[in-house]
């Protein structure tokens, strides 16, 4: 028994667990308090790994998204982007990539008369993991997504220093220009004080300003479609040469390049940015 837990919080915890599956998020900090018995999250789930159980990462409830405070920041979303010239809107968000997570077909059919696909190769089982940056525009003078890549210790891994690093490259490179909106998640390095003072640095000395998104409401970011396009074409490309872990960041620097300004386009009207 973890000494932070004490023998009633222990078990008002066994019968948590004996109800079957329980949700793992805040809540338990309000349960264990309302029980009298405060403690941290990870101190809950050492203790439930002790009792054998397992816990998984579920996407929030649909109806997290309807909320009061959501409806209302879904308003006030609206309301800034009703006037803005769609030629200006940047779009902007990272995703990671592994080649046996994302790449690699784990069920692969043997079809006769053709060849046999190779199993992956000890190094594939091992592989790294890499991180993508990117921002989208129509305009024809851009590229239609601009994009970075960082290797990272950890699939989806993404930092502060990545995000400040990205928007740096695509300011001194002329990727962003004056009257540019970029609209991005609630990612914490964003509402971070750094990522407070990049937005003030980018809006004094580039006239760039960003556009928060309603919590939950990644619909609303069609650059979430150019990163399902791409991965989806790298796994063509994997199964079709039968690439291993090696290949991992030319297939998906083929596969982002291949992305185009219709594509964009296509991508916002579909998401509810009327594009004229």
């Amino acid at each position: 028994r973890p000494k932070s837990l004490s023998p009633e919080c222990c078990t008002n915890l066994i019968k948590l667990q004996q109800n079957g599956q329980v949700r793992w998020d805040h809540q338990y900090s309000k349960i264990c308090t309302e029980m009298g018995t405060p403690v941290s999250r990870q101190s809950v789930s050492r203790y439930f790994h002790s009792l054998g159980s397992t816990h998984k990462k579920v996407e929030p409830k649909e109806a997290d998204k309807f909320t009061q405070d959501n409806y209302l920041r879904l308003k006030e979303f609206e309301l800034n982007m009703q006037n803005i010239d769609r030629s200006r809107v940047r779009f902007y968000d990272q995703t990671g990539t592994t080649y046996m997570t994302d790449l690699f077909c784990k069920r692969q059919r043997h079809i006769p008369g053709l060849p046999t696909p190779p199993p992956p190769s000890t190094g594939s089982t091992n592989s790294k993991h890499y991180s993508y940056f990117g921002m989208t525009s129509i305009r024809v003078d851009k590229p239609p997504l601009f994009w970075k890549m960082y290797e990272t210790t950890k699939g989806n891994s993404q930092d502060g220093d990545e995000h400040v690093d990205f928007f740096m490259a695509a300011a001194e490179s002329g990727q962003l220009d004056y009257g540019d909106v970029v609209v991005t998640d609630n990612w914490a390095p964003h509402r971070s004080a750094r990522g407070k003072e990049l937005e003030d640095y980018l809006f004094d000395y580039y006239g760039v300003c960003m556009v928060y998104l309603p919590p939950h409401r990644s619909d609303l970011n069609p650059i979430e479609h150019c990163w399902g396009r791409a991965k989806s074409y790298a796994r063509y490309l994997v199964a079709e040469h039968f690439l291993d872990a090696s290949d991992t960041r030319d297939v998906m620097e083929a596969a982002l390049n291949r992305i185009t300004h219709a594509d964009i386009l296509a991508d916002m009207q579909h998401d509810g940015y009327g594009v004229e």
